[in-house]
């Protein structure tokens, strides 16, 4: 966060009280409700700042640190976790952005991708499995990359972290024979239209 901001919302933290008195001071009405938006709007960005640390300091100790700093925060809802403890029920109409991070109320962090493969759309979530197990990441929703069970495959992970990367940057990325690419959100992540769409 820029040093001005910190030391901005330092300032007003420390004069909240003196708002409770503007009046007595003969401040206008408007100079009240000017200090109270600035002080709200403040107090918004600190949150919202320390929230995202909260969840990068998770996020960078798994497989997808790489990644962590780039994406918008999913907003956690106990509706995305299934009866097996998976969080697996986040779906494409949920994002507003490609890809998501975010945290559980168990404190596992995940990253949700929304994507279409050989033209067939889909979502998965990677995420922790158990909080305080940072090694131990499993995966729900659609197959992205590789089978078998839903534990991320160290063999499987250089393939996920290259295909995310390289779907970023391009149209749409052609590996093992299938087509990939991510959905384009409104205002989120901005992917060209694929042809395979148009076809």
């Amino acid at each position: 966060m820029n040093q001005n901001i910190l030391i901005k919302i330092s300032f007003y933290f420390k004069k909240y009280d003196d708002f409770k008195n503007l009046s007595l001071c003969n401040k206008s009405t408007t100079q009240i409700k000017n200090n109270y938006s600035i002080y709200f709007f403040l107090l918004k960005k600190y949150f919202t700042y320390f929230k995202k640390h909260k969840i990068l300091k998770y996020l960078q100790q798994g497989p997808f640190k790489k990644f962590a700093n780039k994406y918008p925060i999913l907003k956690w809802k106990t509706e995305y976790l299934g009866f097996s403890g998976y969080i697996d029920s986040i779906f494409n109409n949920q994002l507003n952005d490609s890809i998501m991070i975010g945290i559980d109320h168990y404190k596992r962090p995940f990253i949700t991708i929304g994507y279409m493969k050989n033209n067939k759309i889909g979502c998965i979530t990677y995420f922790q499995r158990y909080e305080n197990c940072s090694f131990n990441w499993v995966w729900g929703g659609d197959t992205f990359y590789g089978y078998g069970n839903n534990h991320l495959n160290s063999n499987d992970l250089p393939n996920i972290l290259y295909l995310l990367e390289e779907m970023e940057n391009n149209e749409q990325v052609i590996y093992n024979n299938s087509t990939y690419r991510l959905i384009k959100k409104e205002g989120g992540t901005q992917v060209p239209p694929s042809p395979l769409l148009n076809s």
